[in-house]
């Protein structure tokens, strides 16, 4: 193996001896198909009930076609197997609860009892699935953050306008 590139079927092998875990799950999604992984929050409500507290719900989604399981075993009916996707909830109080899903499904509906209406939702909130095609679409919030796009836009096209200075400066 000295002096050329190990072969995926060496580095698979490699990996799952270092990290004690059989990887050929990710392995065989990741590297040995054309499926995409996407993941999303597709629904977050936070409504009160008549006992003073509030009932959310969080629909998780997969989108794409390639599975982020967390394990090669098989489910069991109605249990999951593995841990793959991490989904986090959000209170208004500063409570946070977290949950996970092995994906394979299309959907997951989660449902929460708390005292605090809920503030937001996300999926794979630590960024360990990379491969993630639309990131854009793991998590959503029922506060609105005023004047984020704007800042976000301005702050590009502030960045954009510096460097069409620098350009137009080294060119004369």
């Amino acid at each position: 193996m000295r002096g050329r590139a190990p072969t995926i079927a060496e580095f698979l092998s490699v990996a799952s001896d270092t990290s004690g875990q059989d990887l050929s799950w990710f392995f065989e999604q990741a590297f040995g198909s054309s499926a995409r992984f996407d993941y999303a929050v597709e629904g977050l409500t936070s409504e009160p009930t008549k006992d003073g507290l509030f009932q959310t719900t969080v629909v998780a989604g997969r989108l794409g076609d390639a599975l982020f399981t967390g394990s090669s075993g098989q489910t069991s009916g109605p249990f999951e197997r593995g841990r793959g996707i991490v989904v986090r909830v959000s209170f208004a109080d500063g409570e946070t609860r977290i949950d996970h899903w092995d994906g394979r499904r299309t959907s997951k509906t989660l449902v929460y009892q708390s005292r605090a209406r809920a503030a937001s939702a996300e999926i794979d909130p630590d960024r360990i699935l990379l491969l993630d095609m639309h990131a854009v679409n793991n998590s959503r919030t029922l506060a609105p953050r005023a004047g984020v796009a704007a800042t976000k836009w301005s702050a590009r096209w502030l960045l954009w306008l510096e460097d069409w200075l620098l350009t137009c400066a080294a060119l004369s």
